[in-house]
């Protein structure tokens, strides 16, 4: 066991107490399931947790196996941040791999977007305050603020599924693994590595050249901040003329310029300040650009979604006032 998994020892959580707190496993507690595995909801002792809690058990036969469940424990357990999600332990007994979190009652982001119900919902305010928590989590992986040595963490898989929501919509980074270790330069250095993520999110720099930095992950939020503008996902297809179809990307390329209000999800034409509106996807659009080079950091990117936010508050309060 290396040094950095004996100062672990201490999250490791018997199997038989999550066996307890899932009922067995029961599929009544089963809050989703993929590629990865399968999560339940459940609550441990209070020598663990006195919240709800779930436990992500990794299928040891998919392709996210044991390297990816070590890896993204490592990762977790350096992270203690509002918009990093919290991890409270693991349990590799008996060839069962599971890591467990905080309970995030929400759901994942991409649910919201998915559901007409839970989409409509999410107003203007509510979308810039998602945005803003997911980019200050990227932000704060990318600062190495928390890890020693220097080292950042790249997530290689930033996508509106990895994003989930707390009681009160305060956005959470989860799923660490495929994410990678890098120096304190990596934000902007590239290091060599095998293409990971997830098709219409992945960075296309970053899949066709195997060059990795910490603007990959910007390019995949940029993604995600156009799902949110747009409200749709960026892998479901969209009607265009003459009954062709085109994905949300290539949707933005061809309306940014020069409409770029049908950019907008209808479902908020009514509620977004035109000043916050610009500063919302001008940042967006810095971010998907095919240069790497030319994106913003997440630092960058935290900082215009700030102005965004009081872009909307000002014209709030003028409204009100």
């Amino acid at each position: 066991m290396s040094s950095s998994w004996k100062e672990l020892v201490k999250f490791r959580i018997p199997l038989e107490e999550i066996r307890k707190a899932t009922n067995e496993f029961n599929p009544e507690n089963q809050i989703g399931n993929g590629g990865f595995g399968t999560v339940y909801k459940g609550k441990l002792s209070q020598k663990w947790s006195e919240a709800d809690v779930a436990f992500k058990c990794l299928d040891p036969q998919c392709y996210q196996g044991s390297h990816e469940f070590y890896n993204e424990v490592m990762i977790v357990s350096k992270f203690k941040d509002p918009n990093i999600i919290s991890f409270i332990g693991y349990c590799n007994e008996d060839s069962k791999m599971i890591i467990v979190y905080e309970y995030a009652n929400q759901g994942s982001l991409d649910s919201h977007l998915a559901r007409p119900d839970l989409k409509r919902s999410l107003t203007w305010e509510k979308r810039l305050k998602i945005c803003l928590g997911a980019a200050t989590g990227l932000m704060n992986l990318h600062a190495h603020s928390n890890l020693e040595n220097q080292e950042i963490v790249i997530h290689r898989d930033v996508k509106s599924a990895n994003i989930l929501l707390d009681e009160d919509l305060n956005a959470k980074i989860c799923d660490f693994g495929l994410s990678k270790f890098g120096p304190k330069d990596s934000t902007h250095t590239q290091m060599f590595t095998r293409p990971a993520g997830t098709n219409f999110y992945i960075d296309p720099y970053y899949n066709a050249t195997h060059r990795l930095s910490g603007k990959a992950d910007v390019y995949s939020f940029g993604v995600v901040l156009f799902e949110m503008l747009r409200g749709t996902l960026a892998y479901l297809a969209l009607p265009i003329e003459d009954d062709k179809n085109e994905y949300l990307i290539g949707q933005v390329w061809r309306l940014y310029d020069k409409h770029p209000k049908k950019l907008i999800d209808p479902f908020l034409s009514s509620g977004i300040d035109e000043k916050s509106f610009e500063k919302f996807k001008e940042v967006a659009f810095d971010c998907i650009q095919v240069d790497a080079g030319n994106r913003p950091s997440m630092s960058m990117v935290m900082q215009k979604l700030q102005l965004a936010v009081k872009f909307h508050d000002i014209a709030q309060n003028s409204h009100q006032n």
